[in-house]
């Protein structure tokens, strides 16, 4: 951070710019980035509608009162004085999430962002102050959530996944009403879910496959993700009463699920619905499909005439296979 200066004097000391919506620029030397102090001011909808004004009148007190949160409005000079005017160090003690200023409701991306701290910080057990906590609760009320991309709000639930405590991402959208916009099928049901998915993978698809496998998740996420996730929604019944089902009926869900050709989304489509419940049939859809894999196709194929004939000689294989799978 850089108080004092302006955008010439720092070109003409050699430092090259390299911010797109504000003033940041790159050592001539270490290549390490300095940004100019800088205030905003809102001027359109989303967390972009910013103009910035950084020159040498705008000072640090005045930077750091535009912050989200007051842990993140802390700063150090280069003699290690830390300047703290929005008393973030006794929030960061006492682990508070609280927002510096009013400033906080001009971008609606701190929403999701104060959420995603939430999880990120889960080992801490950091709370989120009241009086953000009904900021936040105003600016859904507001339904200042829609001025965001899908991508951008996107972006912040995947981070949270990646967490070691996502659950507390998502219980915060339901403390703030955010979930009926987001989640809207989302209940306990699919947070416990979650909870069991993250002890056994850090795999984010898998974790959102568990999460959302109640109903659709109205914004778009990517086709990865989407594609897990309807497979949990549409198989994990019948997959849960595998053990009942003919060979044919067997078959076809594997056939479903692509199981042969995708081993490794099968995968975890297994451990998402491990996630969903405990004593989902894992071991016996892995054997059925160990009975498949087994099969000889090349074999069968060499003993036939057409198509046809090769198609039906190895259903009536698998078949025969299946019903020693279970």
């Amino acid at each position: 951070m850089v108080v004092g200066a302006n955008p010439e004097q720092m070109i003409a000391q050699g430092f090259k710019p390299v911010g797109r919506d504000f003033p940041v620029f790159l050592h001539p030397k270490t290549h390490e980035e300095y940004a100019l102090a800088r205030t905003e001011r809102k001027t359109a909808k989303g967390h972009q509608g910013f103009t910035f004004h950084a020159d040498e009148t705008v000072t640090l007190e005045e930077d750091l009162s535009r912050r989200d949160l007051t842990i993140n409005a802390i700063a150090q000079d280069t003699q290690g004085h830390r300047i703290d005017p929005f008393q973030g160090q006794a929030d960061l003690q006492n682990r508070i999430l609280r927002h510096v200023s009013p400033a906080f409701k001009e971008d609606p991306l701190r929403i999701l962002r104060v959420a995603r701290f939430r999880a990120y910080l889960g080992a801490f057990d950091f709370i989120i102050a009241p009086e953000t906590l009904r900021l936040m609760q105003s600016m859904v009320a507001e339904n200042m959530i829609t001025e965001l991309s899908d991508e951008r709000v996107w972006q912040e639930i995947l981070k949270a996944l990646k967490t070691d405590y996502p659950e507390r991402f998502f219980i915060t959208l339901q403390e703030i009403n955010l979930l009926p916009t987001l989640f809207p099928h989302l209940t306990q049901k699919g947070i416990d879910a979650l909870i069991r998915a993250k002890a056994i993978s850090t795999d984010p698809e898998i974790r959102f496959s568990a999460l959302a496998h109640e109903g659709p998740y109205l914004r778009s996420a990517p086709k990865a993700f989407s594609d897990l996730r309807d497979l949990s929604a549409r198989h994990f019944e019948t997959a849960m009463h595998f053990s009942t089902l003919n060979p044919p009926s067997q078959l076809a869900l594997l056939k479903n699920l692509d199981a042969l050709r995708r081993e490794d989304r099968f995968d975890q489509w297994l451990t998402a619905c491990h996630a969903i419940r405990a004593d989902f049939p894992r071991v016996l859809l892995i054997t059925a499909l160990g009975k498949l894999k087994g099969i000889n196709r090349q074999a069968i194929a060499k003993q036939q005439h057409s198509t046809h004939d090769i198609q039906d000689a190895i259903r009536a294989a698998e078949i025969i296979a299946l019903q020693t799978s279970t």
